[in-house]
């Protein structure tokens, strides 16, 4: 698991001992300041608490387990992977959420379980070993659930009392099924995700399903979990973890401003500006911008994640500044404290000359303080205090960013001999651009709120939201159909003009509430816009806000019809995915294989004509797979036929005995001699001389190598290592005699080895590595990595494709179908299995044939064995035996025939 290497090692319990702090709303400040400036987006998370963030984010939820989800929603939208950032005094989880919006494993985790406990649910820390990680369960509804931030998971789990009859597993429900986890997802090569099987993104009945949420999206994997998983012990409720905890003593997010104050924050980052544990590193997704890409719960909100010319969007900053409005007056309980000052003729000047004057400005906000500058037009001396006035040092205003450097408020005091004619000073502030107030596409209300409306007096409050519009001309059926992602803002476009909504509010008007519209173009699909920033400002009476850029417009009003909205991200994968078409019925799948049936018989017939001394894999190993599968799933077939087909098979064998016993073996060698034995276990055959002198042959041939290779390259049931290996064991496992089981359990032992070390490269190599895996008894984990690779590989039609740039076919569909319910990885039940049936079933012909092409280099001279499509027909008969076995097998069993040997594995 990529990721994983990353947290490994960091994620030990450490729960920092907070230093007593003063609350934002308890420092001291100016008689003229207005505190608690709250601006709220109807349709963005509340960061101001961590019980107002549960409330905004779960307010469109009924179940607990679609608030468990909206909870993990919000923290992909404002987190990313990156190293734990910390504090001196302790980092609690709500100021970490609104400055940095960054960290591993267990901070992330413990971000997530300071807003469960908001929720009132109990939590529990739950490490894992192999590979390191900290993973937490949150308890509703009578039992453990797990959602996985930091890896991007979660699975549903079948539960009849849970509203649609399903929840979200625990971990031990996993550890207990863990088909939960390999039939639970299937892979996107294309946009390089899983997703919930059975909920893609693809189109379904004409409608792309965009909303599906995906998962794993920075390189972990299915078997990364499961071995996690199995390496797990819990850890106990701990309030903290690394170096992030639950609470955030003496921290606020209120702002709180004086006159001629402002606070704004970007969604864009100003070079150097960054702070994490110092300036040292700049902070930055580790994983680059894979999980922005293709996930549509992040994507449409902060679309692109990298932006133009590889910037990447990974903080973002804003700048408190405090300036002077001397024009008419100066408000002297403006400042935090004065000494000997008083206002004259548009300047500050010495009450008495004898001694110098000297005011205190604050800057302070909710955001962390990265650099700092200023200048003052007559100060003689600029000194910071960072004990709220108790002592100062001097600093050169012009630059102090090193003295404020991971602050969070100062008090600047600027002396003067003379006169004071002017001050700005400003402190560039970091801030989580995930939880600042976004606008969204369509109608937005804006709440303002300040904790007592007489503290303006006379002076007013101005809002001011700055954005680019924007439109989608692609739809999502186009990204669907072009495998593209919904965040790679792929065929969206913004404007180039920035538009600017200003409101300018008095102490009578509020509680305060605005709208802004935010419309789409016509015959255009909504994007979210650009957003640029958000000021809060305190201005005098009769001065001006500050001023706008020159490219700013004023947006007008939008006709109703143009208001197109996006649904709420919180909310993505709550929902059930679009009704896909039905699955095959039981009588379709029926129907399929009496149709096919008919010709498999013609064509084994036609090869014993034809062929009287040969066995052939294709018209008689696979017809009579086909004919065993369907008579134990309730088809009758002409079972003289089936005994002729098995005892022209042991025939063949039995002419080459002798060679068979020297080594030697027949035309087609390992491939050949393997499908005759599987053909004759297929039918009941019990094990006798000639079969004890096959498998001698078996142990005999290829001894040097750790593998078994085929005579001929005639692809693909004559090509692959993999096959061939795997007839070989399979042989061995059935008719192996037992004076030969230690030469058969070495040679198990070296093929192993080989088959775990060894890559699969197309279809066929990974239908029979997985069958020869499962054979050889390779370890679980191993297994599940071909399992997945195999399902990985199924195409959207529901088929498989035998090599990267053919189309689905049914010889490569079949034969994956069968492997994967025959070595137990996939119930006929999956959906995937159903898609591959639905696949198998289109494509079957009016004559009940499937028609597949040829791409083998003619060696055997061609015959005529009566089944359709000519020069294909041995291609076409193989995939029709491989496609007749994998739909009957998709039927109830009838009661086994205990006198058959039972299969291998």
């Amino acid at each position: 698991m990529r990721r994983l290497t990353i947290c490994a090692g960091m994620c030990g319990i450490f729960v920092m001992t907070c230093l007593a702090t003063l609350h934002a709303a308890d420092l001291p400040t100016s008689r003229g300041t207005i505190r608690r400036i709250k601006v709220i987006a109807d349709r963005a998370p509340d960061c101001s608490t961590l019980k107002s963030i549960v409330e905004s984010v779960t307010k469109d939820c009924k179940s607990n387990d679609e608030k468990a989800i909206a909870l993990y929603n919000f923290m992909q939208l404002s987190h990313y992977h990156q190293g734990y950032p910390s504090e001196k005094e302790g980092l609690g989880a709500l100021r970490e959420i609104n400055v940095y919006g960054w960290s591993l494993c267990g901070g992330l985790h413990t971000v997530e379980a300071a807003l469960w406990r908001e929720m009132g649910w109990p939590w529990r820390y739950v490490g894992w070993s192999d590979p390191g990680h900290t993973t937490v369960e949150a308890f509703y509804d009578g039992r453990w659930h797990y959602l996985d931030v930091f890896l991007r998971y979660y699975t549903w789990m079948p539960l009849a009392t849970a509203p649609g009859g399903r929840t979200i597993a625990g971990e031990e429900d996993i550890r207990a099924n863990p088909a939960l986890v390999t039939e639970g997802l299937e892979f996107d090569k294309n946009r390089e995700v899983y997703y919930h099987r059975g909920n893609k993104f693809e189109i379904i009945n004409a409608k792309a399903n965009w909303r599906a949420p995906s998962f794993l999206s920075c390189g972990d994997t299915p078997g990364g979990i499961l071995s996690g998983i199995r390496s797990s012990s819990r850890a106990g409720s701990p309030t903290g973890w690394a170096t992030i905890q639950f609470d955030s003593p003496g921290y606020s997010t209120d702002v709180n401003l004086a006159v001629g104050s402002s606070l704004t924050l970007t969604w864009d980052a100003t070079e150097g500006a960054h702070w994490w544990n110092g300036r040292q590193h700049v902070p930055g997704h580790g994983c680059g911008d894979r999980d922005y890409r293709n996930c549509p719960s992040i994507g449409p909100i902060l679309e692109p994640y990298a932006q133009a010319g590889g910037k990447r969007r990974s903080f973002s900053n804003g700048t408190s500044r405090v300036a002077s409005d001397f024009s008419k007056t100066a408000r002297l309980q403006d400042f935090v404290a004065h000494d000997n000052v008083k206002w004259s003729a548009g300047s500050l000047v010495p009450v008495d000359f004898s001694r110098p004057g000297s005011i205190t400005l604050q800057l302070q906000s909710p955001y962390v303080m990265s650099r700092a500058s200023g200048r003052a037009d007559g100060a003689d001396v600029a000194e910071i205090s960072f004990d709220h006035g108790q002592s100062f040092k001097p600093i050169k205003l012009e630059n102090f960013s090193e003295e404020v450097g991971g602050h969070y408020d100062c008090q600047i005091k600027l002396s003067f001999k003379t006169i004071l004619r002017s001050y700005d000073v400003e402190a560039i502030v970091q801030c989580n651009r995930g939880a600042l107030p976004y606008l969204s596409p369509g109608k937005n209300s804006i709440a303002v709120e300040i904790a007592d409306p007489k503290e303006l007096e006379d002076s007013r409050l101005v809002v001011t939201y700055a954005y680019y519009p924007g439109f989608r001309s692609k739809t999502y059926e186009a990204l669907a159909d072009a495998g593209a992602e919904v965040a790679r803002a792929h065929g969206a476009a913004w404007s180039k003009e920035l538009h600017v909504v200003q409101k300018v509010f008095s102490a009578q008007d509020f509680p305060a509430k605005f709208e802004i519209d935010i419309p789409t173009p016509p015959g255009k699909l909504p994007v979210y816009p650009r957003m640029v920033y958000l000021r809060r400002e305190i201005v005098a009476a009769g001065s001006q806000p500050l001023p706008l850029a020159p490219n700013a417009v004023t947006p007008q009003p939008a006709a109703p019809e143009s208001l197109q909205t996006l649904p709420n991200p919180f909310t993505i994968g709550i929902t059930l995915a679009l009704v896909k078409p039905a699955a095959p019925t039981a009588d379709a799948v029926r129907a399929a294989v009496t149709k096919a049936l008919p010709l498999l018989v013609r064509g084994g017939q036609g090869a014993l004509e034809k062929r009287k001394q040969c066995f052939t894999c294709h018209n008689t190993g696979l017809t009579v797979q086909a004919l065993t599968t369907a008579r134990q799933h309730g088809f009758p077939i002409d079972e003289e036929h089936l005994q002729t087909l098995l005892k022209h098979t042991a025939d063949f064998l039995g002419r080459n005995k002798d060679d068979y016993l020297q080594g030697k073996g027949q035309g087609g060698q390992i491939d050949t001699a393997g499908y005759a034995l599987w053909t004759l276990n297929n039918g009941g055959w019990k094990p006798d001389a000639t079969t004890a002198a096959v498998a001698e042959y078996l142990l005999q041939f290829q001894q040097d190598r750790d593998y078994w290779r085929p005579q001929s390259r005639r692809p693909p049931t004559e090509q692959s290592y993999f096959t061939s290996s795997f007839l070989a064991l399979r042989g061995l496992k059935v008719y192996g005699t037992k004076e030969q089981s230690d030469r058969i359990e070495a040679r198990y032992t070296r093929v192993r080895q080989w088959l775990i070390s060894t890559a699969a490269t197309d279809t066929e190599d990974r239908v029979f590595r997985l069958r020869a895996l499962h054979l050889a008894a390779a370890p679980d984990e191993e297994i599940q990595k071909a399992v997945q690779e195999l399902l990985q590989a199924q195409r959207e039609d529901g088929g498989w494709s035998q090599l990267p740039d053919l189309t689905s076919d049914a010889y490569a569909t079949g034969s994956a179908l069968v492997a994967l319910q025959q070595s137990g990885a996939l119930a006929v039940e999956s959906p995937a299995y159903k898609k591959g049936l639905a696949y198998l079933i289109s494509t079957q012909l009016e004559d009940g044939s499937w028609h597949v092409k040829t791409r083998s280099k003619p060696i055997q001279a061609f015959f005529e064995s009566g089944y359709p499509h000519d020069n294909d027909q041995f291609i076409s008969i193989a995939a029709a035996g491989w496609s007749t076995t994998a739909l009957a097998l998709a039927l109830p069993q009838l009661q086994p025939d205990e006198s058959k040997p039972k299969d291998p594995k």
